[in-house]
């Protein structure tokens, strides 16, 4: 994972010195780098600068929004300077470094024993993929990283919540987000939900400050929100997997063990394809 600038002192926010910042304070972000240590560039601004999420290249896994929401990151009120903006950079969130991924499949049969027999009799009932499990570290050694890694955990922290109250779509459960990694054969544009969001607040690691500004009408001073967020962190992710009647309705055993049936390209990529 690598060692942060924070972890070996070189950073400017972990020296506990007023006068280097207020010295820093209105200074580019290449210059504040410069000063804390080099190059301080991690994972995180590696997604936020890199190839687009959209291209084939990119294997990365990602928890994204349907191409139509108005929700979370895509949001009419998301603008620069809100707490999910930086996720459209990388249209969702996506674990800066290769996550742990556990999936299980489930066939269940049915056991009845006659009498006097040696074995039983197997009576097929259904099949079944259960929980996908994705755990994972973050980073953040510079301010931007840090409001990336924020925006993440509130984004797995709203997707378990339903409309309610004076939303438009009261009443609505949880959203349903696409799941994305490891190419075609893996994870392609998979409809899922999430059924836990683990995290710990760790104490013996830096915090680094998240500043927003909020928006504010000319000639008045922005109000300022302050929060502190690990510099690393580990995030656990639960994801069931849940397609509408009219897919199902679409599977075949044979397309399926082909492969025709885990991709989603003739739907634009948000089909939804088969685990």
């Amino acid at each position: 994972m690598g060692t942060s600038a924070y972890e070996t002192g070189a950073g400017y926010f972990d020296t506990g010195a007023s006068f280097v910042k207020e010295s820093l304070k209105g200074k580019p972000q290449n210059v504040i780098d410069a000063l804390a240590g080099g190059d301080r560039k991690g994972a995180i601004s590696a997604i936020l600068g890199g190839k687009p999420p959209t291209s084939p290249a990119d294997w990365r896994v990602r928890l994204s929004c349907a191409p139509g929401a108005n929700y979370l990151y895509k949001a009419p009120s998301v603008k620069q300077g809100s707490l999910m903006f930086p996720l459209l950079a990388s249209r969702g969130c996506v674990w800066p470094y290769t996550p742990t991924v556990n999936m299980q499949y489930q066939a269940k049969y049915d056991h009845k024993s006659p009498t006097h027999s040696n074995y039983p009799n197997h009576a097929y009932q259904y099949s079944q993929v259960s929980t996908i499990g994705i755990s994972g570290d973050f980073t953040a050694q510079t301010a931007s990283e840090a409001k990336y890694l924020l925006a993440c955990m509130m984004f797995l922290r709203a997707s378990t919540k339903m409309f309610w109250g004076s939303d438009p779509q009261a009443g609505m459960p949880p959203p349903v987000l696409y799941l994305n990694g490891y190419g075609e054969n893996f994870f392609p544009n998979v409809p899922v939900v999430i059924t836990d969001f683990t995290t710990s607040l760790p104490p013996d690691v830096d915090y680094v400050e998240v500043v927003e500004r909020e928006a504010v009408s000319f000639g008045t001073k922005a109000d300022e929100k302050l929060t502190r967020v690990p510099s690393s962190i580990t995030m656990t992710v639960s994801c069931e997997p849940i397609y509408s009647r009219k897919r199902i309705t679409e599977f075949s055993f044979e397309k399926f063990a082909s492969g025709s049936l885990l991709g989603s390209s003739a739907d634009g990529g948000f089909k939804g394809g088969f685990v």
